[in-house]
């Protein structure tokens, strides 16, 4: 199984594919589980209304204690088509440091996550319309006078996968996962509605026999309203989050639960227009603490 970072790469080509997509809102719940970007921005919004860096700060809030820092920064920084081009994850002294490289300002070709002393990056292959065709990630040594003008010294291959896609009908397709060896070892079926927004992946591991399921329901205005995740690969687990709207499609509310225990929930808080969000709240049902993300927007 790969590590959960190197999973996390998926999130960004949902968000990227969002790129083509106008909504009101900065923040665009994406039909996936993974999450290397806690927050899936909206890229359209933000080419439109000219942001160029997102800075959100991480606080706590303790019962019968004052509000105080986690001591966690995060600031992410767009180029001029709404797409990220960097991110800083400062914790006291240390930085993580990632940077994303775009093929034709579409899709991403390169993702690298400097960590410390590890560089892990992945690359990326598309088909002519933006199917996901291969996938490299490997640890690298960089012979570059900086983290931006990157030079390849030394290049480790972790793993890689290929994929296929076969069209069975409008709104079926079949999906392959090859091994480096070119060998299927999951294969499945994706379902889309009638405004080709997923709907459902059913996929199942060929040697084990382990299947993972997910489900995405949409409201009037083509919001996601709910996804579902089910696995019987350690008896059966399920998690679903359940998203609400305001009237301006800003996302207002998020319900995470797990097997029907509702985990956490996190409550969005906007400036006066009801545009800009300022702040999230994210509130545990067992505690009495809360996780504060404040929000700072930059512009161009």
């Amino acid at each position: 199984m790969h590590s959960t970072i190197f999973m996390r790469y998926y999130l960004i080509l949902g968000f990227i594919f969002f790129h083509f997509i106008s909504y009101a809102q900065l923040f665009s719940p994406l039909p996936s589980f993974d999450t290397y970007f806690s927050y899936p921005f909206n890229s359209s919004f933000i080419h439109e209304h000219h942001i160029k860096t997102v800075v959100i700060t991480h606080a706590i809030k303790e019962d019968n204690q004052r509000i105080k820092s986690k001591g966690l920064v995060q600031k992410i920084y767009f180029n001029s088509a709404g797409l990220p081009e960097k991110e800083l994850r400062i914790v006291a002294n240390d930085t993580i440091f990632t940077l994303y490289y775009y093929q034709k300002n579409k899709w991403p070709s390169i993702i690298r996550h400097f960590d410390k002393s590890i560089i892990n990056t992945t690359y990326f292959s598309f088909d002519s319309i933006g199917n996901k065709t291969k996938q490299t990630q490997c640890k690298e040594q960089n012979d570059g006078v900086s983290k931006e003008f990157f030079k390849v010294a030394k290049q480790e291959i972790n793993w890689t996968e290929s994929y296929q896609y076969e069209k069975l009908s409008t709104h079926q397709t079949r999906k392959k996962t090859l091994n480096d060896e070119g060998a299927i070892y999951m294969e499945g079926i994706l379902y889309t509605n009638e405004k080709a927004k997923t709907t459902e992946e059913n996929y199942r591991y060929s040697v084990t026999g382990v299947s993972v399921n997910y489900k995405y329901n949409y409201d009037a205005n083509s919001n996601l309203s709910e996804k579902i995740y089910f696995t019987d690969a350690a008896g059966e687990l399920s998690e679903s989050t359940v998203f609400t709207y305001d009237t301006k499609r800003n996302i207002k509310g998020e319900k995470i639960s797990r097997n029907k225990n509702l985990i956490k929930e996190l409550i969005y808080f906007y400036d006066a227009k009801n545009e800009i969000p300022e702040t999230i709240l994210t509130k545990y049902p067992d505690t009495k603490t809360f996780d504060i993300q404040n929000i700072t927007l930059e512009y161009f």
